[in-house]
């Protein structure tokens, strides 16, 4: 009878892949609800907690320079905040 070794660091990637994709989709899952992506969820999280945070995204076409506006007028919920806050 043979057995394999599967080292730690083959269990972590696979925990960090996992826990990787659990907060991509919480992160769609708000951005959903609020007709946005999730590009725009994380910058409107950043802009709700604090007067003090002013994000500054790169803009390499007009684009993104909308999006980033648009990120401006969501209103996240404390909950949306404190649960895209519970994923770092």
């Amino acid at each position: 009878m043979t057995y394999q070794v599967i080292s730690n660091s083959y269990y972590r990637s696979i925990f960090q892949e996992s826990k990787f994709r659990n907060s991509c989709n919480s992160i769609q899952e708000i951005a959903n609800k609020h007709n946005a992506s999730p590009y725009q969820a994380a910058l409107a999280r950043l802009f709700a907690k604090s007067e003090n945070i002013i994000p500054i995204p790169g803009a390499s076409c007009t684009v993104s320079i909308l999006s980033s506006l648009q990120a401006v007028r969501l209103n996240l919920s404390e909950w949306d905040v404190s649960r895209i806050d519970a994923l770092e």
